[in-house]
Order: C-alpha cells, then sequence, then structure tokens
C-alpha cells in the first residue's frame, strides 16, 4: 500500500473555490509582494496572539533567525536547543555563528526543563530555544524565572502551535509575562514563531499549509520598527 507523503490534494479540494478567488484578487491587482492581503493577514495573527504588531516574513526559519538576532545572539553565544525537532530550530543558531547545545527530550517530546535549569545553571548560556511540539502548548513559567535569574533569553518556537492556549495564557501574548513581571513581548512566526527573555519575548509558530508563511510579533514599537 502507498501512503502519500502529503495530502494538500484533500485540503485543495476542500477549499477549492476560497483559494482560487484569493488567487484571482492577487493576480487582478498584481501586488503579489507586501499586497493589502498581507496586512490583513498582520491584522488577523495579532488579534488571535493578542500582540500589537505583526510582520509577516519569508519563513519560519527567517523568522527564528530574525528573533535571535533581534534579541542580540553573538557568534560564539551558546544557545541551548532540543535534540528532537525539525533542523530549523537549530539552523538559524548556526547561521548567526552561534553554538548550539542540544538537550534531551521528555516522554511528552518536548526538552526537558530540568535538564534545561541545570545547563543555565553551571555554563554560560545566552538563550534558549523551547519548541513547543504537536500543538502542545507547554508551561514554562518555572524556566522563565529561571532564566530570568540567570540573564538567560528564551525563545519559544511556536512552529506547530499557531494558536495554541494552554489555560488562560495564548502563545504570542504578553498577558503571561506581564502577570509575572518578567519580559516586554516581541514575537515572531511561521505563520508564527515567539521568543522570550530578560530584555524582550519573541515566538516563532508555523501555520501548516500551501507554502510557508511567516510573521515577527511584537508589543514593543521599537522591535517592530
Amino acid at each position: 500500500m502507498k501512503i502519500p507523503f502529503m495530502r494538500l490534494d484533500r485540503q485543495y479540494a476542500l477549499h477549492k473555490d476560497e483559494i482560487l478567488s484569493i488567487c484571482d484578487n492577487v493576480f487582478s491587482h498584481g501586488r503579489v509582494l507586501q499586497g493589502k492581503e498581507v496586512d490583513s493577514l498582520e491584522n488577523k495573527l495579532s488579534e488571535i496572539h493578542r500582540s500589537k504588531h505583526s510582520v509577516a516574513v519569508n519563513s519560519g526559519t527567517d523568522a527564528l533567525y530574525f528573533a535571535l538576532l533581534s534579541l542580540g545572539i553573538l557568534p560564539k553565544d551558546k544557545v541551548i536547543v532540543p535534540s528532537l525537532s525539525f533542523i530549523a530550530s537549530a539552523s538559524p543558531i548556526e547561521r548567526i555563528g552561534a553554538i548550539p547545545v542540544f538537550v534531551d527530550s521528555t516522554f511528552q517530546y518536548h526538552s526537558d526543563v530540568d535538564q534545561i535549569i541545570k545547563i543555565i545553571r553551571t555554563e554560560d548560556i545566552k538563550c534558549v530555544v523551547f519548541v513547543h511540539l504537536y500543538g502542545e502548548l507547554v508551561d514554562l513559567s518555572y524556566l522563565y524565572e529561571e532564566c530570568k535569574k540567570n540573564d538567560v533569553i528564551l525563545i519559544e518556537d511556536g512552529a506547530q502551535a499557531l494558536g495554541a492556549v494552554n489555560g488562560d495564557y495564548i502563545l504570542g501574548s504578553d498577558v503571561h509575562l506581564l502577570e509575572k513581571k518578567l519580559a516586554e513581548y516581541v514575537g515572531v512566526e511561521e505563520c508564527i514563531t515567539c521568543a522570550s527573555g530578560t530584555d524582550a519575548l519573541l515566538i516563532p509558530l508555523m501555520a501548516q499549509g500551501i507554502g510557508p508563511g511567516d510573521a515577527v510579533f511584537t508589543s514593543s514599537f521599537s522591535f517592530f520598527a
């Protein structure tokens, strides 16, 4: 039995009329880059994730790269990243010239928080990239606090967690951080990507679809500008 790798044909059949209508509108007005549809997408994503600003970018990989770059990650900086994830979680670290430090995952498929905390307490770590796999938004309250104490940036890679909710916390919102007085919110998306840290929070997320579409979220106008 041959099992297809991807079944975009089923998605297309279900939403064919809507997809063709959108394509017709875009090709008719001719602005295939930075058209009104991009503004509409950015506004909708900001609404979903309770963020003041969002900026569409090329890909989830670039979204994470911009998050790292915006937060001041430099060559030779050590960045914790999960051993279980797509290559795009680690490749932006290499692109900057930083050093990925891989950690094991739990039986719930996410990074071992206890192992991360042990490493940031004993090693010179600049940043942690935590990936929310399979739509499961992990409560990182304890990790936020430890990162704050040790002056470590925390980036939440929400590539598979678009619109994810855990209790009152929606990935990408700054409500969780404001309540804990931890950081100002910034975010990133593959159709969404996020991160948090001592000075800012960025978040990478992704929406499964026919092609990549990504964005950076922030409640800080200085980052947005």
